[in-house]
């Protein structure tokens, strides 16, 4: 099974940041980004499954400058056989909208049976990215997974999700997909 995790670092605001008021861009640093938690929680799902599966290859996946390469290290310390950066330099200004199209134009090229991506990162609590990503790979998208499983025959998810006051829903879903 090909599982695709997209990952990202999120701003360190303990660090102290300078704003460049001629630029109006922050003074960043590499240490002034930190592990996004709703990422750690889809690398943990995805290496949780290649342990179910008793085989598989999980790649994470990442957009950004080559600074972000120190976190993507970090990120493939957990467990994962790839990471995979995509850039270019005519970049400038990231929204969720160019970040899902590069990194779902980056997962087609890879191949996946199986997309995850955090619930929303930490710093800009959009929520987009991933639910953006299924809609231009035209894959059926669960979004606040509580659990994954796959069937035995690798050609379905089993998915319980969080609901308002505690409730679960348990949604069977066939492959590929995607889920945050």
């Amino acid at each position: 099974m090909r599982i695709i995790v997209c990952v990202r670092g999120v701003l360190n605001v303990n660090t102290s940041l300078r704003l460049d008021f001629k630029t109006y861009t922050l003074g960043l640093k590499a240490n002034s980004y930190i592990p996004n938690p709703y990422d750690l929680a889809a690398i943990e799902a995805a290496l949780r499954i290649r342990e179910q599966l008793g085989e598989g290859k999980v790649t994470l996946l990442t957009l950004g400058a080559p600074t972000a390469e120190d976190m993507l290290k970090k990120y493939l310390a957990l467990g994962a056989q790839e990471g995979v950066r995509v850039w270019h330099d005519d970049l400038i200004e990231l929204d969720s909208s160019v970040t899902s199209l590069f990194l779902a134009r980056a997962s087609k090229k890879l191949g996946y049976d199986l997309i995850l991506c955090g619930r929303e990162s930490l710093d800009t609590h959009t929520g987009q990215v991933g639910p953006r990503i299924a809609e231009l790979l035209d894959l059926p998208h669960v979004a606040t997974i509580a659990r994954l499983s796959i069937s035995p025959d690798k050609k379905e998810a089993i998915v319980e999700r969080k609901l308002e006051k505690g409730d679960r829903e348990v949604v069977r879903c066939l492959l590929p997909a995607l889920f945050t």
